[in-house]
């Protein structure tokens, strides 16, 4: 039985096994090929990213070398070294021979274990067939980007940049000094342009002044004339007398030739006095009406220096420069109250000048005197006639003598006397000529006139001695000098970008509004206005230093690359360097890391930035401004730094007292010797700005042409010039600025440096941009920064084959759960420098 119970079991566990193990073959199977597919898409990704990196292995050199800065040196180029290289990693290209892959993998095999190669030829041996189904490669990022171009800085500058952080950037750990200093002269600057629109409205009162001393010119001359027409009237009747006389009487007597011109001109010069004395009284009303209209101007002009001072009186506490000039409007308030409203009312209220122009028939009045006189001068003559007529009745035949002797009647009487010269210049208000000048009495000596005319606060309260050399042809000098941008210190010659290339630099692409800061010219004007000395002033409230925005790590960065590799006005210059420098200008004043090479400045590399080969020899000056030219990037940059000067300066020197006082003076002389055209306050401002275009074309000079460290903020007392100064010499000032320990001193490129922080991060890169690829132009003239990528994107289909998959039984199992063909993988790679 238990041999039946045997054969009944027999072949069981067979059927069993074959029922387990096939399941188990089959999943074994899709293990094997899952875990392929897995280390198939490892594999295939790490080939890709060493295909990446052989591609981009093949970058510019002269691009790195230059400037620090990877980009792919042919991007058409890159697709196929891509390929070339993945297909070299995954189809073991490499290995000795030129059999198949099954060859060679047997060959290895065969060589450490000594078998026969009973496999020769079987696909099987290759486990994973690698396949490049396609694959395309495109380069991304160019340099023209400038997020792109700043990281590529930034990374750049983290090692070479630190140098240039240490020795040029410690004028940014100010910037909040800075910005209080600046905003109190942006303060200042605000409070002196109103007042300076304050005198300039109040020009009006020195107009009208002007006005009335011309009136009381006219009226003075006109008086005089009236006195000239009266004296001639009387001196024509004296000879019409004498010759009333001799036609009258027997008598040897001839009149002279002069007498008889007089006495023929009689009529004449009665009519002249006449006409003289009916304008009288027009002029007289002319004086009056400017008087009162100077009046109200005065008035007017008080209001608006008191508005001025109660406006900015709450600032004068923290600021000194304005309580200064509260207190000069306070000074010409008081002028006005003190000096021209009295004097004003003293004219308008003048008795003889009121009677003057009261007296609307004086021409009227002296023309009936003068029928009157002419009626008694001739009463005798009529007696004559009539006795004459008489006698001829009485006696027909008998011929009438003339009498020898002619009477002349009194005005108004009936006494005579035969004494022609006691009847005209006798003292009796009956005689002839008493009568005339008693009409014309009350104004015909009267000595108020010329004081009148005269009439000038400007020249009683001011010295019109003033001999300095502060005067006009020196403020008409100076209006010229303000967009002066000579570079005596001269380096490298000018560059030009070429017009096509200019056209199509990358930063021309982007647009950012950029005006000009230049100070415009000719301040100075026989008109008296203020208009250009005010836009000085109101460039200078924009001051850059108030633009500066915080700059973060980054920002430092790309600046100190910037700094350390592009070029300036002052690079190549001889005297700039250890070698070059003078002994006489050895001082505090020069900024040591200039002259710390012998080479001059060094770039990132620490080597002469004189040796780079470069279109542009004002680099940097490009970057803030992006002109055409080197001349025009430098007068911008130039005009820039002497705008921001000037207004600051104008600032300092009205605050300093000897030099406010100077200006004063100079002005109240050149207003009275141009009788008052420009009024003296307009003149001071004039003055004011001339002064301060002196000192800033000096320390222009000392910045650029000497390359000394100026102070960044002027105050009174670090002034040039001095009260006891040459104005129109620079020689041995520099001293007055009193030690580099007193305030912030910066160079010439410090101030450059101030400007590319205003810039504004975007300008300023795509800018370097530009200067890249015009200098990298000159190597390569096809080099384009849009065509300088820094990455590349790699999207490749690659398949391997399925182990078991086309091996019955597998490969029906396969195809009945939808596997066909072969494993795809895709992979998309982005790398980049």
């Amino acid at each position: 039985m238990k041999i039946l119970e045997r054969k009944k079991i027999k072949g069981a566990i067979s059927i069993f096994l074959v029922m387990i193990l096939i399941p188990t073959m089959l999943f074994s199977a899709v293990l094997i090929d899952a875990s392929r597919m897995a280390s198939a898409r490892a594999m295939t990704q790490e080939a890709a990213d060493l295909a990446a990196a052989s591609a981009l292995a093949s970058y510019n050199l002269d691009l790195k070398e230059d400037f620090g800065l990877f980009a792919i040196d042919d991007s058409s180029q890159i697709e196929s070294i891509y390929r070339e290289s993945l297909t070299a990693t995954l189809m073991a290209c490499g290995l000795p021979g030129d059999g198949d892959y099954s060859n060679q993998v047997w060959d290895i095999l065969k060589s450490q274990a000594g078998f026969g190669n009973p496999y020769n030829g079987q696909s099987f041996l290759n486990l994973y067939d690698f396949s490049i189904d396609s694959c395309t490669v495109t380069p991304l990022y160019s340099l023209a980007n400038w997020q792109v171009l700043e990281n590529q800085m930034v990374e750049y500058a983290k090692f070479r940049g630190l140098y240039v952080i240490g020795d040029r950037f410690n004028l940014i750990g100010e910037i909040g000094n800075l910005k209080a200093a600046a905003e109190k002269n942006r303060e200042s600057a605000d409070v002196m342009e109103d007042k300076m629109q304050v005198d300039e409205d109040n020009v009006k009162v020195e107009q009208v002044l002007e006005q009335l001393r011309s009136a009381a010119e006219k009226l003075e001359q006109a008086v005089n004339e009236t006195n000239a027409c009266q004296n001639a009237y009387l001196d024509c009747l004296a000879a019409k007398m004498k010759e009333t006389r001799l036609n009258n009487t027997e008598s040897n007597e001839t009149m002279s030739h002069t007498e008889e011109k007089l006495a023929k001109d009689y009529s004449s010069s009665r009519s002249k006095l006449k006409k003289q004395l009916d304008g009288l009284n027009e002029k007289a009303r002319n004086v009056s009406d400017w008087a009162v209209e100077a009046e109200q101007e005065t008035e007017e002009a008080i209001r608006r220096l008191e508005n001025f001072r109660d406006g900015n009186g709450g600032k004068s506490a923290s600021n000194e420069a304005v309580k200064e000039m509260i207190i000069d409007a306070d000074k010409s308030s008081k002028q006005y109250k003190e000096i021209y409203i009295p004097a004003l009312q003293k004219i308008q209220n003048d008795d003889v000048l009121q009677q003057m122009i009261a007296d609307t028939g004086l021409g009227t009045d002296m023309d009936e005197l003068a029928d009157e006189i002419e009626e008694a001068m001739g009463r005798c003559e009529d007696e004559l006639t009539q006795m004459e007529k008489e006698s001829q009745e009485d006696d027909e035949d008998e011929e009438e003598e003339k009498p020898t002797e002619y009477y002349f009647y009194y005005l108004n009487s009936n006494d005579s006397t035969k004494d022609g010269d006691a009847v005209l210049n006798g003292s009796s208000v009956r005689c002839y000529g008493k009568a005339v000048r008693q009409l014309t009495a009350y104004f015909a000596r009267y000595n108020q006139w010329s004081i009148w005319k005269e009439f000038n606060p400007v020249k009683s309260s001011a010295s019109d001695h003033y001999k300095g050399n502060l005067n006009k042809n020196f403020a008409k000098k100076k209006s010229s000098d303000v967009t002066s941008s000579d570079n005596r210190a001269q380096g490298a010659p000018k560059g030009e970008i070429s017009s096509s290339v200019y056209q199509a630099l990358p930063s021309r692409s982007f647009h950012a509004p950029k005006g000009s800061n230049a100070a415009s010219a000719g301040f100075y004007n026989e008109k008296g206005d203020l208009s250009v000395s005010k836009n000085i002033l109101s460039k200078g409230k924009n001051s850059m230093i108030l633009d500066i925005a915080e700059a973060a790590r980054d920002d430092v960065l790309c600046l100190s690359y910037m700094v350390g590799t592009f070029k300036t006005r002052m690079t190549g210059v001889e005297q700039f360097s250890k070698e070059g420098m003078p002994e006489a200008k050895k001082s505090d004043y020069m900024p040591a890391w200039r002259y710390a090479y012998s080479g001059g400045e060094m770039d990132m590399r620490f080597t002469p930035k004189k040796d780079r080969d470069t279109v542009l020899r004002s680099e940097i000056e490009y970057i803030i401004y992006g002109k055409q030219s080197d001349g025009e990037n430098e007068a911008a940059a130039y005009a820039a730094i002497f705008t921001e000067r000037l207004a600051n300066n104008m600032v300092a020197v009205y605050l300093n007292r000897q030099i406010n006082e100077i200006c004063h003076a100079a002005a109240s002389a050149a207003c009275l010797a141009t009788v008052n055209t420009i009024p003296e306050p307009v003149f001071f401002w004039i003055f004011l700005t001339a002064w301060a275009v002196a000192e800033t074309v000096i320390e222009m000079g000392y910045l650029v042409n000497d390359g000394y460290r100026i102070p960044l903020i002027k105050t009174q007392s670090n002034l040039l010039l001095r009260t006891d100064a040459d104005l129109n010499g620079s020689g041995g000032l520099i001293g007055n600025y009193g030690g580099t320990n007193r305030s912030i001193f910066v160079s010439y490129e410090d101030y450059l440096l101030i400007m590319m922080l205003i810039e504004g991060r975007n300008q300023r890169l795509m800018r370097s941009a530009d200067i890249i690829e015009i200098n990298m132009k000159k190597k390569d003239p096809d080099f384009a920064m849009d065509q300088a990528f820094t990455y590349l994107r790699a999207n490749t289909d690659l398949s391997v084959r399925y182990l078991f998959g086309s091996t019955n039984p597998f490969q029906m199992e396969y195809e009945q759960a939808g596997v066909t063909g072969r494993m795809k993988f895709n992979h998309t790679i982005y790398q980049g420098y």
